[in-house]
């Protein structure tokens, strides 16, 4: 059988300026208007086609139907594709020093792109990026370049999934784990600085993640499962924290902005429409915002509450705590200065809620102030103002 042709379009999409994150329909390649370093002549006898440099080595396996490989390589790279299943499609393209890349595809029609130092950001060393889909019609990304010690890992076991791990800069770790599920987005950019570490988890149906981080030693985790929330964390200064540790249940909301340094973000909630928003500009700021008391078995879950806290300034603590079946709540915190603090609870510090369609509002500005609020029962409005 004659072999056939794939055009360059079909092979390598323009990656420069353009994100992977829009979503994508179907397996084909989501990068347009194709710009290639070189044009490959891609050979279906085998599958592979590949142009790899003396000091280059890689390993390809394929079993199954219809399977692509793409390789370029130059400089000392290595990489290794194996391929089962059917239909799936691997690009590695690489340019640097003591680079590795590892693509494992066992499902069907799904598509895998590596660029280390090629297109995005030329020029890298010691650094690795990963792939592996056991699913279907997913779409995995890993671009690095512009720096050192860089990694990347993707991994997708459900079906349409879209997942981009982009890098520049040194000594990142960048990961999305889509494990079940499907129409699951998960994006990770950690351009410049050094020593930041992002990691998403999806597990469920039309959930999007998104983590932006510039700056220095900066951490930022995400877990979502259930279906349809949306959690987007963005970091920029120097060693800020954030974490959703577990947004489990349906269409909630989380959002985390960090600004400077030393600040930490932690949110734990479990139940349905909840959108939490923590802003943080300034330094040694901390919220801990948990939506169950029992950290140890499922409970009832917390519903359609609004949570906005922002802080400025410096050395502001929040803690808060949101009682098994709490729903329709408002809470909203402002603190300028330094040295506030929210406090309250019969669970230690903390903002602490036990019922329903309770309003708590809270304004601080000014050096040293102490808060302490909790709302037990229905319908309560507390409001503490302190200049």
């Amino acid at each position: 059988m004659p072999a056939r042709q794939l055009t360059q379009r079909e092979l390598v999409p323009n990656v420069e300026g353009v994100s992977s994150h829009e979503h994508h329909a179907g397996p084909c390649f989501p990068f347009p208007h194709i710009f290639m370093r070189s044009l490959l002549t891609l050979t279906l006898a085998l599958g592979l086609t590949g142009v790899v440099h003396a000091q280059s080595t890689s390993t390809t396996i394929q079993s199954g139907t219809g399977h692509t490989i793409t390789l370029d390589q130059s400089g000392v790279a290595d990489a290794y594709v194996e391929q089962s299943g059917s239909f799936n499609n691997a690009g590695v393209y690489q340019d640097g020093t003591a680079i590795q890349a590892t693509v494992i595809q066992t499902g069907a029609r799904n598509l895998a792109f590596v660029d280390q130092g090629v297109f995005t950001f030329p020029g890298i060393g010691d650094s690795d990026a990963t792939i592996e889909q056991p699913g279907t019609d997913n779409v995995g990304y890993v671009l690095q370049g512009d720096g050192n010690s860089l990694s990347g890992t993707v991994y997708q076991a459900g079906v349409f999934g879209d997942a981009e791990v982009r890098q520049s800069g040194l000594g990142h770790v960048g990961t999305v784990d889509q494990l079940e599920g499907t129409n699951n987005v998960g994006y990770t950019s950690q351009l410049g600085g050094a020593f930041n570490e992002a990691g998403i988890v999806q597990d469920g149906d039309d959930n999007d993640a998104t983590i932006t981080q510039t700056g220095n030693e900066h951490t930022a985790t995400v877990k979502q499962v259930g279906d349809r929330n949306v959690s987007t964390i963005t970091q920029d200064g120097f060693n800020n924290r954030a974490a959703d540790r577990t947004t489990r249940g349906n269409d909630n909301v989380l959002t985390i902005d960090q600004i400077d340094s030393d600040n930490i973000a932690v949110s734990h909630i479990w139940g349905d429409r909840n959108t939490i928003t923590v802003t943080q500009s300034g330094n040694n700021q901390e919220v801990d915002l948990d939506g169950r008391r029992n950290t140890t078995a499922p409970v009832l879950g917390v519903n359609d509450n609004v949570i906005d806290f922002d802080q400025a300034g410096g050395d502001n603590f929040i803690g808060g705590w949101l009682e098994d079946g709490a729903s329709g709540n408002m809470i909203t915190v402002s603190q300028d200065g330094s040295n506030n603090s929210v406090s309250g609870g019969p669970f230690g510090p903390g903002l602490y809620v036990e019922g329903d369609m309770n309003t708590i509002t809270i304004t601080q500005t000014g050096v040293g102030n102490t808060a302490n609020a909790a709302a037990l029962g229905d319908g309560n409005s507390v409001t503490i103002t302190q200049f």
